[in-house]
């Protein structure tokens, strides 16, 4: 099936296979915790952990709360980034052919019925890159297996 999906590097996102939350990127999970969790939990957690090192509690704490469900490493950007999901976030399109899914993608994206970091499908599968929406910039067709809601 055709789906629709605004990126920056398609090749790249077929390549990791999961979708994160725009906004923060994190150098280590380490950084993802201090920056999402508050100084009081922190601290309380802290002085119920058997770690005497501050260092080595937040690693310890970062690896019990910052896990693969919560945030992945991202290759393409170099950095942790929030997981959302497994597959990649898209919109399922209606066309049976490359040329029609291609054209549909433009006229959904004109509309605004999808704009970019706006929910809809994820797909499931494989995915191989069709081709750009020419005039939508950063809108890309695909086709894969299948899809579900978001």
């Amino acid at each position: 099936m055709y789906i629709a999906r605004f990126t920056t590097q398609p090749a790249a996102d077929i390549e990791r296979g999961w979708s994160g939350w725009f906004g923060g990127q994190y150098k280590t999970r380490i950084e993802y915790v201090i920056e999402n969790t508050s100084v009081d939990v922190l601290e309380a957690a802290y002085q119920r952990s058997s770690e005497e090192d501050y260092d080595a509690f937040l690693e310890s704490y970062a690896e019990d709360h910052a896990d693969d469900e919560v945030i992945r490493f991202d290759a393409q950007c170099g950095a942790y980034r929030v997981f959302h999901h497994d597959g990649l976030s898209c919109w399922a399109l209606e066309a049976q052919t490359e040329a029609d899914a291609i054209a549909e993608a433009r006229q959904l994206a004109s509309s605004g019925e999808i704009q970019h970091g706006s929910l809809g499908q994820r797909t499931h599968g494989r995915v191989v890159l069709v081709g750009a929406v020419e005039g939508i910039e950063t809108l890309y067709v695909f086709w894969c297996d299948s899809t579900s809601a978001e």
